[in-house]
């Protein structure tokens, strides 16, 4: 690898051995101070370890915008000395919350992290993140992830979101990410925990929100109500996933009719997860839809419960009429572990999808017949035929 002392950036990745590390930051501290963008690949190992090596790098760059520290963690000396940098824009964290806190007890001469804009961190718990947030208050804070090592209660993850609003700034604000990164053994984790719409109910502060991914293995108690009061918060949403792939191992109350407001409301919508119930589909002409979603072309709909997929069908190619897929728990779960009720709401979503391509191939060649009638009509051949031909 070459370093140079114009260096500003640099990306890569912790390997098993520490090994190549230990010989490369050196290097880099020693021949690159200017550095601005540090990213040492995702932290995906579970346990995060203490890195010396990084720690020492840290501390002598002054000029850090952006910092991913991967699985290794920083120590009290690189954490208060990240926290007084003034242009430090996006820091990814794998340190405990509890950790980051003790570092923070020496005075700083400014606020810390008082240039944040995007923060990623593991969390083992709630509360601490909590306590953290309070403590930093990032009013200049765009994005937050937390990657869950447990699933917070419906009381931890509310007090979670009143933190967000009232610590950061509600117009700043504007993407909010709680995952969670499964192992294969962790995919069939059922769960009792239920948000209803009064733990949400925070995130409606958030009136630029375009990003909320809500990935945790949680149950939802929403209704058609609770989309409109979403859709009517967030105008400039982009992407809204309402629990894991898995479903929310309840039927739900939404249903499909439920889905119309994110369509009016939420024009630049591209990426849609939730759940519905679609036992009783509603006619197109009996909703009054008036408009369409065209940037969605995947629904992810966890156990989404259905029986008619001919009308199912037909409602949705008229709300999304892009949409060339739909996922489901089915994608995620072997197929000896459905119960017959689920492989039965499997095959009708399958039949869903087809019925989908068949419209959109008849919408298709019906725009083609039409378009080959209007060259016709506009060409010179047209205009003989009309001269040579009695009306």
């Amino acid at each position: 690898m070459f370093l140079g002392g114009g260096l500003i950036a640099l990306s890569t990745q912790w390997g098993d051995s520490d090994e190549p590390m230990t010989s490369l930051l050196p290097a880099v501290r020693r021949i690159s101070p200017l550095l601005e963008e540090l990213e040492l690949g995702p932290g995906e190992r579970l346990v995060s370890e203490d890195s010396p090596t990084l720690s020492e790098l840290v501390c002598g760059l002054d000029r850090l915008r952006t910092l991913s520290c991967g699985w290794r963690s920083l120590n009290a000396r690189a954490i208060l000395h990240i926290a007084s940098l003034p242009y430090l824009r996006a820091l990814q964290l794998p340190n405990a919350a509890e950790d980051i806190i003790q570092s923070l007890s020496i005075p700083l001469p400014v606020l810390a992290f008082s240039s944040l804009q995007h923060l990623s961190m593991r969390v083992p718990s709630m509360p601490p993140c909590c306590a953290l947030l309070s403590h930093i208050r990032p009013l200049h804070l765009k994005s937050i992830t937390l990657d869950c090592e447990s699933l917070p209660s419906a009381w931890h993850t509310e007090q979670y979101f009143r933190t967000l609003e009232n610590c950061c700034s509600q117009t700043n604000l504007n993407s909010i990410h709680l995952i969670h990164s499964w192992k294969v053994e962790e995919k069939h984790i059922s769960t009792d925990v239920v948000l209803d719409a009064a733990v949400l109910a925070p995130l409606r502060s958030f009136k630029n929100l375009t990003r909320l991914e809500i990935g945790l293995v949680y149950s939802f108690d929403l209704d058609n109500a609770s989309i409109m009061d979403m859709a009517n918060a967030w105008p400039k949403l982009q992407q809204l996933q309402l629990g894991s792939p898995l479903g929310w191992k309840r039927i739900s109350g939404i249903t499909l009719e439920g889905l119309v407001p994110l369509v009016i409301c939420c024009r630049d919508l591209e990426k849609l997860s939730i759940t519905v119930n679609a036992l009783n589909p509603p006619t197109v002409k009996a909703s009054g839809i008036g408009c369409s979603n065209t940037k969605i072309t995947y629904l992810q709909l966890g156990d989404s419960i259905i029986e008619n997929s001919i009308a199912v069908a037909n409602f949705l190619s008229v709300l999304f009429p892009n949409v060339t897929g739909i996922g489901g728990v089915w994608h995620y779960v072997a197929g000896g572990s459905f119960s017959d009720r689920e492989r039965g709401h499997h095959k009708e979503w399958h039949h869903v999808s087809s019925h989908l391509e068949r419209i959109r191939k008849q919408k298709g060649s019906s725009r083609l017949n039409r378009e080959d009638s209007e060259s016709f009509r506009n060409s010179p051949s047209a205009f003989y035929a009309s001269e040579i031909i009695p009306a």
